[in-house]
């Protein structure tokens, strides 16, 4: 009996812990406010795209590996090519979050951090339970991705 309500409180912990971490809206540390100049392209032109992905609701159709492909999908459209993909999970595989990184610096489409360093982004990511095994691979382009449809959708909500 006292294993069957150690095993309950515990699969409550894990699904609980799960839970808030994806739905935490985290602010960004010390994100630089320097302009970033990607082939021509400077902060102050990314930035708002970023930004309204960021706001695009997530939801199980639209989360982290979608919000991170719109926004590597919109670099890459202005001639950007040297774009990674991210993925950090926890110890099991059972949680995972995935951002863009470009040049060692982070962008979190999803919680908001705009242009942190890859480190750091990663030791805030171990203290939110994503200690596992990190990931990083070339991003490829994907010309079904309408980045624009999906923006002036979330206009109009």
């Amino acid at each position: 009996m006292k294993r069957k309500i150690l095993i309950i409180i515990l699969a409550l912990e894990l699904i609980f812990t799960g839970a808030v971490f994806f739905y935490i809206s985290f602010t960004p540390a010390q994100a630089s406010t320097d302009a970033v100049v990607v082939k021509g392209l400077e902060k102050s032109e990314f930035y708002p795209v970023f930004k309204e992905i960021k706001n695009i609701p997530y939801s199980k159709d639209l989360n982290c590996k979608n919000k991170s492909e719109l926004f590597a999908e919109f670099v890459y459209s202005h001639g950007y090519r040297n774009i990674k993909i991210l993925q950090i999970w926890n110890r099991d595989y059972s949680k995972g979050h995935q951002v863009v990184l470009i040049d060692d610096f982070v962008y979190d489409p999803t919680c908001g951090y705009y242009q942190i360093n890859e480190a750091e982004f990663l030791e805030i990511s171990q203290k939110n339970g994503l200690n596992g095994p990190f990931i990083t691979q070339d991003y490829v382009h994907n010309n079904r991705i309408e980045l624009c449809k999906l923006i002036a959708g979330n206009e109009a909500k």
